[in-house]
């Protein structure tokens, strides 16, 4: 097919090819009075009288994260927030949820191209004006504006194309079921749009469109029958879009904002009608039942238009408030996204329905896994992100620096030498941008028990007590706490873990003296095996007796003669199954000193 271009570029001054960087998403301007730079952390919020939108609006930035221009559709301002001369009407209204997208051209850092959706007469129509920014003593002019397409919907997203280093935006058609795809290249926009079947019969002009950051998939809502919205497989090579799934609804409930985490393998839609939800959906599987059961509410209520930034995180519209509610990791699953409510302050302005749309490809963020913080353990590092990579940089800092780096390697392990905090960054290089990941993290030390040695000999102690700044203490025997009863001399062992590194040490347990332990039950049942209760006894007992109680009281049984226990019967006759109190005095030699008099009491169930 030959291509029509809208103009070739002119004042070429970089001949070689520029990174695009998600810098362009810094500034944000949108709502009612609402300014934000994500140039710090937490961004920044200011107040900005020009802007006034319910729902429409777009921003955009140059590579360092200064401002360039910002529009409500209607108006365009500059970094001095003045309107931008032009001889050409924007023609964006403001009854429209997305109306409007910047583009940046592919190799000239001059010139911009927005485009905009507005109503003219009976239909909406999309339309796209040059700007160059160093007109008017490089505040910026409208060179000129066109009409692109004719009836359209009010839905645009935009992506960035690897294959050829273009960028695409994508609309959609009022009046037949297409999807439009425009290309812009280092030679200027390409007129032929690409034709796309689209979702049929939709309820039109409800809910926001999103392509994902890594240019795969394009969620669109359809609000119609059982559908809340459908996604799309996009093609990289031709740009062509087609049907992997549906997502369902129910009730009258629609998709109005909705935003992938930075990898794209999480979905989120806020629904309106009958139910004010935050929903997300796994995209891992392309199944589309699997899809479907994986639905998760995260919220309800005051929730609307969605928008990713560049520090990772999905923000969120909290309408006629002066707050942002914010998904700090939108990439982890259900609970663990940890969504936040009034997140943001908005310092002068209003939060409306929605936020700048943006080309969402400055927003894919490489994700890594680490496993394994323990001094002296293996710690491994591990790319978790499926997009496609030129190369990839790894480095781990240290207090004194860089410690290891390793490139194109898609996961390594290392050992570190010593404990504290460290720093890990990812950087990935794809389709001539830049993206990175980075992570602090601390490797501990492994936990010490030094209580006692391997052999210890007890003296009429029947407790161990370990420190208890331990996370969790584990008992081999089966019990957990830092305090453990031992009744009998053997072989033992204990597990101790803090900050999820764990240590363990056998030991043995000698008794010196004389120890006596009652058992808990017994089964008088002539097996010969614990048919009577009675103490088990090491070392010499003197001074003894044995009292056992009913629970209303009565006494059954006294013995003042060790060997002799009780075989359940009472008054010559056979005792119930049931629990049983008794008392015990004696007189030990505890290794320490002679004939100490002792007084024990418990309980003992008695089973046939």
């Amino acid at each position: 097919m030959e291509k029509r271009r809208a103009f070739i570029l002119f004042l070429l001054i970089f001949a070689s090819v520029l990174l695009h960087s998600q810098n362009q998403a810094t500034c944000w301007h949108f709502g009612e009075g609402c300014s934000l730079n994500f140039g710090s952390v937490p961004p920044l919020a200011q107040s900005n009288p020009n802007i006034n939108s319910l729902s429409a609006c777009a921003s955009i930035s140059d590579k360092s994260g200064n401002l360039m221009f910002y529009t409500d559709g209607v108006s365009l301002w500059n970094a001095d927030h003045e309107i931008v001369p032009g001889d050409y009407q924007l023609r964006g209204s403001q009854n429209i949820n997305a109306n409007s997208i910047f583009v940046p051209f592919p190799e000239n850092d001059s010139l911009y191209l927005l485009f905009t959706i507005g109503k003219q007469e009976d239909s909406l129509n999309l339309y796209y004006h040059l700007i160059n920014s160093n007109l008017n003593n490089y505040k910026g002019g409208i060179v000129y504006g066109k009409m692109l397409h004719k009836q359209v919907m009010n839905r645009i997203t935009g992506y960035f194309n690897c294959n050829n280093g273009s960028y695409r935006i994508i609309t959609q058609s009022a009046d037949t079921a297409l999807f439009y795809t425009y290309e812009i290249d280092l030679y200027g926009l390409d007129t032929n749009c690409i034709r796309s079947i689209a979702p049929g019969n939709l309820l039109p002009n409800i809910g926001y469109m999103k392509a994902s950051p890594d240019g795969k998939k394009l969620l669109v809502p359809v609000n119609k029958a059982n559908i809340l919205a459908s996604v799309y497989d996009i093609d990289s090579e031709s740009g062509q879009l087609s049907k992997l799934f549906d997502l369902y609804r129910e009730n009258l409930t629609y998709a109005f904002g909705c935003e992938f985490s930075p990898d794209g393998r999480f979905l989120y839609i806020s629904t309106g009608g009958e139910n004010y939800e935050l929903l997300q959906f796994d995209l891992s599987s392309k199944n589309e039942i699997k899809v479907n059961e994986s639905k998760t509410k995260i919220t309800e209520g005051n929730v609307y238009g969605l928008q990713l930034s560049i520090d990772g995180k999905i923000y969120i519209n909290c309408l006629n408030t002066p707050f942002l509610h914010v998904i700090h990791q939108p990439w982890k699953k259900g609970p663990d996204c940890e969504y936040e409510s009034k997140a943001i302050e908005l310092k002068g302005g209003t939060s409306q329905m929605g936020l700048p749309v943006f080309i969402q490809t400055w927003f894919y963020k490489p994700l890594f896994r680490m496993n394994g913080f323990c001094l002296g353990d293996t710690t491994d590092f591990q790319y978790e992100t499926v997009i496609d990579h030129d190369s990839l940089l790894w480095k781990i800092f240290g207090s004194n620096g860089e410690i290891v780096s390793y490139k194109n390697k898609w996961k390594f392990s290392h050992i570190f030498e010593d404990t504290g905090r460290y720093h890990a960054s990812l950087e990935v290089y794809h389709c001539q941008h830049t993206f990175r990941s980075e992570e602090n993290f601390f490797v501990h030390p492994i936990p010490q028990i030094d209580l006692f040695t391997d052999t210890m000999v007890y003296t009429g102690q029947f407790e161990i007590t370990l420190n208890a700044s331990y996370d969790s203490i584990y008992w081999w025997i089966g019990s957990f706490g830092n305090t453990v009863e031992l009744p009998v001399p053997g072989e033992y062992g204990v597990t101790v873990y803090k900050n999820a590194c764990q240590a363990s040490r056998e030991f043995r347990l000698d008794f010196k003296g004389s120890q006596v332990f009652f058992p808990t039950a017994f089964s008088p049942n002539n097996d010969g095996v614990n048919d009577v209760f009675k103490p088990v006894v090491s070392g010499q007992i003197d001074c003894y007796q044995l009292l056992i109680f009913s629970r209303n009281g009565t006494q059954v049984f006294e013995s003042n003669n060790i060997q002799d226990g009780w075989d359940g019967n009472m008054n010559g006759h056979i005792g119930k199954n049931n629990t049983y109190c008794w008392i015990a005095r004696y007189c030990i030699d505890d290794g320490r000193e002679r004939n100490k008099e002792m007084v024990k009491k418990g309980v003992v169930y008695l089973s046939r």
